[in-house]
């Protein structure tokens, strides 16, 4: 029974569907057999935009079972979805599911009942990657149902990841006044390092609970050279926003000098990567690169957590330098 009156059910469940009509139905059906009763969590199927069989499917299990509900929106991509999903949820705890992946059965419910009775902001849990089947923990440096602090684990080296490896409490997320931002790739990490430092109650399970599909082609699997670019350019605005965040007077000292040391060493990674020999970017994309992070403030680059980038920002940080370095490194590709 739900123990917050204030919310209609102990958990929601947003899936955000766009032309997933092979996957879509083994999703669905793992999100049935869990071990809630139906009156105890809604199913959000949200369409966005899909132009396949996905909306049909949605539409059936929204007939056969009460507690699935189809919501169907123009396409605006993931962080859209999510920030819908949210919107419209009435449970006390939330989670996202990717509508290619799917649930370990009957165990969410285990996972909620961590989360109400240790009155969590976030709960985290492990997940089974496809196809190989490996069982994976992000949170392995971290014991399992000890309680810790978000800003406590960002300043130990936790692993900031999907918004589908845990649940989230609904009234801590309207608290915190974070939404997820624009059409950009990992748009869920970016909304991690801005929520994280917020969280207060965070524990770790030992459940296997989600499936992570790797099959197929994703933005960051991409062998589109355009996708891939702009994948990278995404990660400009990434670390754009979590800087502006991070010196917005929101954050204490130790949790903005942390958050600007990240995203410097993220922006720095990138630029040494494209002098390495086995670099496939164009001289012209490394200088668009470069353009685009002083345009988005990131560029030159400060302190980084590394001593060895640290030095090496001698290099990284003289434009007209690292640019002759690039284009003699990259001599024999197209402009």
């Amino acid at each position: 029974m739900n123990k917050d009156n204030t919310y209609q059910y102990r958990l929601s469940v947003i899936v955000a569907i766009y032309n997933v009509e092979p996957y879509l139905e083994r999703c669905l059906e793992s999100i049935v057999h869990q071990d809630l009763s139906k009156d105890e969590y809604e199913v959000l199927l949200i369409n966005d935009g899909s132009t396949d069989r996905s909306l049909e499917i949605a539409k059936r299990y929204e007939a056969e079972y009460t507690n699935f509900i189809v919501y169907s929106k123009e396409n605006g991509g993931l962080s859209s979805v999510r920030n819908f999903g949210i919107e419209h949820s009435h449970g006390r705890f939330i989670m996202h599911v990717d509508a290619d992946d799917f649930l370990e059965e009957n165990v969410i419910g285990k996972v909620v009942k961590v989360a109400e009775d240790k009155e969590l902001d976030l709960c985290f849990f492990r997940y089974i990657s496809h196809p190989d089947g490996r069982k994976i923990d992000l949170f392995w440096n971290f014991s399992k149902y000890k309680l810790y602090t978000g800003e406590w684990l960002l300043l130990n080296n936790m692993k900031v990841t999907s918004t589908w490896c845990g649940i989230y409490n609904h009234s801590f997320l309207d608290k915190s006044g974070i939404e997820y931002f624009g059409r950009i790739s990992h748009q869920d990490v970016e909304y991690n390092y801005r929520l994280y430092p917020l969280a207060k109650r965070v524990m770790f399970t030992d459940y296997y609970v989600y499936h992570y599909s790797i099959e197929g082609e994703s933005i960051t699997r991409t062998k589109d050279i355009k996708k891939k670019q702009q994948n990278l350019l995404d990660n400009l605005q990434i670390a754009h926003n979590i800087k502006n965040y991070a010196n917005s007077g929101k954050c204490n000292t130790p949790i903005r000098r942390f958050l600007n040391r990240k995203m410097n060493s993220i922006v720095v990674a990138f630029l040494l990567s494209f002098l390495r020999k086995e670099n496939t970017y164009s001289y012209g994309f490394i200088k668009e690169f470069i353009n685009q992070a002083e345009i988005k403030g990131v560029y030159p680059c400060g302190r980084t957590y590394s001593w060895k980038t640290t030095v090496l920002l001698l290099l990284v940080n003289i434009k007209p330098l690292y640019l002759l370095s690039a284009r003699i490194l990259n001599s024999s590709k197209n402009c």
